[in-house]
């Protein structure tokens, strides 16, 4: 039972050739698949740099400081737009 590779190889083109739609699909299914994890792995190293190049134009000694209102006016305002007629 010794097959030759030139017979291994007319079998698989055959069979390929047969389901012409089915291969079609795997090579597409292939090829999105590739793309996007291309994509996403170029995505995530840009946005890796921005954010480095975000914090070291920020600098070490600069700091910023906010005033957080002791009330929430927006619950205000919902309670009373709740009880409005």
């Amino acid at each position: 039972m010794n097959i030759s590779a030139a017979e291994n190889m007319r079998v698989a083109v055959g069979a390929v050739w047969i389901h012409r739609f089915r291969s079609l699909l795997t090579i597409l299914g292939i090829v999105i698949g590739i793309t996007t994890v291309v994509t996403v792995a170029s995505l995530l190293t840009g946005l890796r740099q921005g954010v480095v190049t975000f914090f070291q134009q920020l600098g070490p000694t600069t700091s910023s400081s906010s005033r957080v209102p002791a009330t929430r006016t927006w619950t205000r305002l919902s309670r009373s737009a709740s009880a409005a007629p």
